[in-house]
């Protein structure tokens, strides 16, 4: 399962995990509006619910 927002750029920033515990990795990826990858990274060993923004536009 994943989780997605929109980004204060216009872009979104999107999140998903694969694997099983203890192997779990997420993987997070920023594009910009036009769908473009801008960064992307893998956290291992970690679980994803939700992807909010904050009032600072982070």
């Amino acid at each position: 399962m994943g989780t997605f927002a929109k980004a204060a750029d216009g872009g979104y920033v999107m999140a998903g995990g694969s694997g099983y515990y203890p192997s779990r990795v997420v993987h997070v990826v920023k594009t910009d509006e036009a769908g473009v990858v801008q960064w992307s990274i893998d956290l291992p060993y970690s679980t994803v619910n939700q992807i909010i923004s904050t009032k600072d536009g982070g």
